[in-house]
């Protein structure tokens, strides 16, 4: 499919950077402070999305108390503890990110004998403070002032080629529209999306393995768009386009009612998908399915419950229809920047040498325009890109909030 014409595309962009924000979420990892595993996967972003260049970014920093060296073992999950070294290179990794004018480096707080601390002087002898990556999430929200987001991890690299033809518009626009009408979902009208996630590898057997829980939900096919949206379920935290405010409301939302109890409360650690996502399929496959009569029946369901669709409905989460995977995981765990596996001799994939200078490449263009832009109007273009995407005074989450339930 051709690309998009450069009108369409300017237009596009234009109203993208008021409705959608990029956030990345990130924490300690062996290749800091190298910001290469980061960059790959911002830069893929932009390449598969290019109507998101120009959007505000947010990176979402978790952080790690420090533990005594060799007591975390290299390579594995650290569960919010590491050494200082590690600590130590990442505050490197957070100094280069918070260098770039162009985006938001939501730093973790720093932690002092085991407080909390908002003091702007680091101790490299002390940690960062660690939430996990939902409670990470949500600290980051606050800082959104856009209707949706395009959230990610650090480590998934979008496939660009996977992704020709899909209109970023036409995505956000289907977030945005038929919410709040009081129309009730059915089994053959699909209720609109909160949620459209990108699939992986494993998500084309989603459906197979989850087909109680999805049983007679419908496909819903975007108006005037070839895009399909699958039924999913759940919400996962691979790469997805969501409601901003269905993420305040449902998936961290603090008040629940009787018919819409809340589904989980969040703890230090915890990943959406693991914990609210999993709660989210329990209550699809308890639910009867619709009656095949509209009416009340259709809402109420005939065991007295609320249905499969009623249920749903609440969830809106999507799966975007595509031939292949577009997502690569590069695995930050054990990820080595390619520059230091060329120097150790090691073979490279062709695609790696030429996704990392893809990155580099990014970067550099970045940071030109906005050198550019200093050249022409050197009061005026600094300090525009710093009030985009300098964080809000008052806006974000309390330490309260971020350890509910902890």
């Amino acid at each position: 499919m051709a690309a998009a014409p450069a009108a369409e595309l300017s237009d596009n962009s234009m109203f993208l950077q008021k409705a959608c924000t990029v956030i990345l979420v990130t924490s300690p990892i062996e290749s800091h402070p190298s910001t290469e595993l980061l960059d790959r996967c911002l830069s893929s972003i932009i390449r598969s999305f290019p109507e998101l260049d120009g959007c505000r970014i947010i990176v979402a920093c978790d952080g790690a108390k420090c533990v005594a060296d060799g007591a975390v073992k290299p390579w594995r999950r650290i569960f919010g503890k590491t050494d200082k070294a590690t600590v130590q290179k990442y505050r490197g990794f957070l100094e280069s990110l918070t260098a770039r004018p162009w985006m938001v480096c939501n730093r973790p707080r720093e932690v002092f004998n085991g407080n909390e601390s908002s003091l702007p002087i680091p101790d490299l002898e002390t940690g960062l403070e660690w939430l996990g990556f939902a409670l990470t999430l949500k600290r980051a929200l606050g800082l959104v002032t856009t209707p949706t987001v395009f959230v990610t991890c650090h480590d998934f690299e979008l496939l660009p080629e996977t992704l020709v033809g899909v209109n970023t518009r036409e995505l956000v626009d289907a977030l945005l529209a038929n919410h709040g009408n009081g129309e009730e979902s059915t089994r053959t009208s699909p209720c609109p999306p909160n949620y459209i996630g990108l699939p992986t590898m494993k998500a084309h057997s989603f459906a197979l393995r989850h087909a109680e829980a999805l049983k007679g939900l419908p496909l819903l096919s975007l108006e005037n768009s070839s895009l399909v949206l699958e039924p999913m379920g759940m919400w996962k935290d691979s790469p997805h386009f969501a409601r901003t405010d269905t993420y305040r409301d449902l998936v961290f939302g603090q008040a629940g009612s009787e018919e819409n109890p809340r589904l989980h409360v969040f703890k230090r650690g915890h990943f959406i998908e693991d914990t609210l996502g999993q709660r989210m399929i329990d209550a699809l496959k308890k639910a009867p399915c619709a009656a095949p009569l509209l009416g009340a029946a259709e809402s109420t369901g005939q065991s007295g419950g609320a249905t499969k669709a009623a249920v749903f409905a609440r969830f809106g989460t999507y799966l975007l229809r595509c031939q292949k995977p577009c997502i690569y995981h590069l695995d930050g765990r054990v990820y080595v920047p390619v520059s230091k596996r060329a120097a150790k001799g090691y073979e490279l994939a062709e695609f790696e040498s030429e996704r990392a200078e893809a990155a580099r490449v990014f970067v550099l263009q970045r940071q030109a325009l906005i050198s550019a832009e200093e050249e022409e109007s050197p009061q005026s273009s600094l300090q525009t890109h710093r009030n985009r995407n300098r964080p809000q005074e008052g806006v974000g989450v309390s330490a309260s909030d971020e350890n509910c339930g902890a």
